[in-house]
């Protein structure tokens, strides 16, 4: 197995290498991505399922061209329908995560073709680019709110998903033998 060949290094400079690794590279914030997977946020194993999706095949940023500074790319353009057979996930249940998590600030919406909405990764949370460009496009969105990460205010409405969360009724135990009689 031959290995890849080094790129000179200029006169007073570090040597450089190829990456030896297929795919894109994504800059991620390890403290958001951390706060998602708790216990303690609240969301679930579904939800962080899609995060993780949208980690990995939200787009980087467009190149800027005639002067415009670099914008983010229009984001996932790929059926409900796909995305949910691809992650293993119910189609309704995927519409209902995928309005949370934007309601989290976690999936921003791009734009619009008719009804349907186009997400991408917050890049404040995940960005392919470079810092830079990750820099100019945190100017664009507000920062995700990820519930026991960020709470400015423990007494905030929640949202409507986490609210119906809590409202949701209790089992009750089963009555004993005894209880019963």
């Amino acid at each position: 197995m031959s290995q890849a060949p080094r790129r000179k290094a200029r006169e007073g400079s570090a040597p450089t290498a190829r990456f030896l690794y297929g795919g894109s590279y994504a800059t991620t914030s390890d403290r958001y991505v951390r706060a998602i997977n708790s216990a303690a946020s609240g969301f679930t194993d579904k939800e962080t399922r899609v995060v993780s999706w949208y980690i990995s095949v939200s787009p980087g940023p467009v190149p800027p061209t005639n002067g415009a500074p670099a914008d983010l790319a229009p984001g996932v353009t790929m059926t409900a329908v796909a995305m949910a057979a691809e992650m293993g996930v119910n189609a309704n249940a995927l519409g209902r995560i995928l309005r949370h998590l934007h309601w989290h600030r976690i999936l921003v919406e791009t734009h619009r073709v008719g009804r349907i909405v186009i997400y991408r990764i917050s890049p404040y949370i995940s960005c392919k680019g470079t810092a830079a460009e990750q820099r100019q496009a945190i100017t664009r969105w507000n920062p995700p709110h990820v519930p026991g990460l960020n709470d400015p205010d423990p007494g905030a409405e929640p949202c409507k998903d986490c609210a119906a969360e809590s409202r949701k009724p209790r089992k009750r135990p089963k009555k004993t033998e005894e209880e019963a009689a």
